[in-house]
């Protein structure tokens, strides 16, 4: 059957009220107004305010598992390649989890040529192995590799002159449970994110949880220049970059590589697909409960400012245009660098996207207006490296 708003989603009734749960829901979504939604008309001390609340309001959504005293971290190998050294440790960020991850160090980076550090999320599930352009691991879970020519944004970095330090992301690659299926995870993931849920957490908050316990140790190494770590992200990978750059003055540079979008109003504008689509086309690891009524993604990007920020992928202008206020506000439009896609580069393509109807929308209409070529979504080494060689070596 043929959804769609006219049909489905917009009321029937005289007294204006919804027959379907789900049609009421998309009701009240529309005219929901988020608390902590960035105004354009700010003054710089609004700003301020605003920006703490919703750094306060992100960590209490997130529901972080609580902070205890571990062991301290392993390293369990070294390896030599040609022109920086490859090393895999692992840390316990709570009384249960052994977490790997692996450290890229330049040639020469010592106590006393001390190298700027990248914190480096991949996409979806990308295994750490390939981000960092090394073997995947003898595993199943492990073989997902789309556009190598593009991913391996550790391997980059190292070679600009960056310690570059890179993790699977939650349930995939070698934290995954061993499937027959190639799929890096994806079906034990959905399982697992169910069972984070109802404990009381949510897949972000875990994540950006095991990312702040390893930043403390990031503080131990003597051979990292402590004013200069950056986070580096593709797709699911950007929700801890946004969310670890709002928390932690530490971070002092952000690549986002996916397009700026407002899931609030993704979920009430879509209304028009085949019955078969029907389905969380994100992934439930994308939830965090009670979102909508507090802030979006775009809201975040904002609170951001003044700190560097490359949006590498673009997105409609009713989104990018809040950001570069909130940058505008700050003095800093120059730490702002925003990329489009190869195929909206040229602006006249982007004339439809300075608004989204509340309604009524295919997926392919949402990606059209939203500037997203969803087939060619992959990191952009060339304006990622320019952007951090910029912010660390003034180049």
């Amino acid at each position: 059957m043929k959804i769609s708003y006219e049909t489905h989603y917009k009321s029937q009734r005289e007294d204006g009220r919804y027959s379907s749960t789900m049609a009421s829901l998309m009701a009240y979504l529309r005219d929901l107004k988020p608390e902590f939604e960035f105004k354009k008309d700010f003054t710089k001390e609004e700003f301020l305010i605003w920006q703490k609340g919703i750094k306060e309001k992100a960590k209490e959504l997130l529901c972080m598992p609580p902070f205890t005293n571990q062991p301290s971290p392993k390293k369990l190998l070294s390896e030599k390649r040609d022109t920086y050294t490859v090393e895999k440790w692992e840390f316990y960020p709570d009384p249960y989890s052994a977490v790997p991850f692996l450290m890229l160090i330049p040639d020469g980076v010592n106590d006393k040529n001390k190298a700027p550090a990248l914190l480096c999320f991949p996409g979806s599930v990308h295994p750490k192995e390939f981000i960092a352009g090394e073997k995947n691991l003898d595993r199943n879970v492990c073989q997902v590799e789309k556009y190598p020519e593009r991913n391996k944004m550790a391997l980059y970095a190292v070679k600009e002159g960056m310690v570059a330090i890179v993790f699977d992301n939650l349930g995939t690659g070698e934290v995954a449970v061993e499937t027959d299926k190639k799929d890096g995870g994806h079906m034990t993931r959905l399982q697992m994110c169910h069972g984070i849920m109802q404990s009381g957490f949510c897949y972000f908050g875990l994540s950006v949880f095991q990312k702040l316990v390893f930043l403390e140790f990031l503080k131990t190494l003597d051979f990292i220049n402590q004013d200069k770590i950056g986070v580096s992200s593709h797709s699911l990978g950007t929700n801890d970059a946004m969310y670890l750059a709002l928390f932690c003055d530490e971070i002092k540079a952000i690549v986002f590589n996916d397009f700026v979008s407002d899931s609030r109003k993704k979920f009430v504008s879509l209304t028009e697909y085949d019955e078969t689509e029907m389905k969380n086309s994100d992934g439930v690891w994308h939830e965090v409960p009670g979102i909508y009524k507090y802030f979006s993604h775009t809201d975040i990007l904002c609170a951001l400012s003044p700190k560097p920020l490359a949006l590498n992928e673009g997105g409609a202008e009713y989104n990018l245009e809040k950001i570069r206020c909130a940058y505008k506000l700050n003095d800093a439009i120059n730490n702002l660098q925003i990329t489009h896609y190869p195929k909206y580069q040229d602006e006249k393509t982007r004339e439809n996207s300075f608004s989204l109807p509340d309604h009524s929308l295919s997926m392919k209409e949402y990606l059209d207006i939203n500037n997203c070529d969803a087939p060619d979504h992959s990191y952009r080494k060339d304006v990622s490296m320019k952007f951090l060689r910029k912010v660390f070596f003034d180049k």
